[in-house]
């Protein structure tokens, strides 16, 4: 698997993350078309990355702890010119 999708699916996991639909932990690894311990390899990895994942038994869901943001796109810059 590319690195491009392995980042193609963190955006999908954090797309259902933040809509509350991953459903309990066998749903989610189904929706993502993995299994469960690439599931669970994918969570760690994202919260390596300070991702504030957590499960909800009582909703069977996972959820951010708070507002986050994950993005895998380039955001330009503006750069004024100094005068020499």
């Amino acid at each position: 698997m590319s690195k491009i999708d392995y980042l193609l699916r963190w955006r999908e996991i954090d797309r259902l993350i933040k809509t509350k639909s991953t459903g309990n932990t066998s749903e989610f690894a189904i929706r993502l078309g993995i299994s469960k311990s690439q599931r669970h390899e994918d969570l760690k990895n994202l919260r390596d990355l300070d991702a504030p994942i957590a499960y909800s038994r009582i909703r069977q869901t996972y959820y951010y702890k708070y507002p986050t943001s994950f993005s895998l796109s380039f955001t330009p810059i503006l750069v004024t010119e100094q005068a020499n």
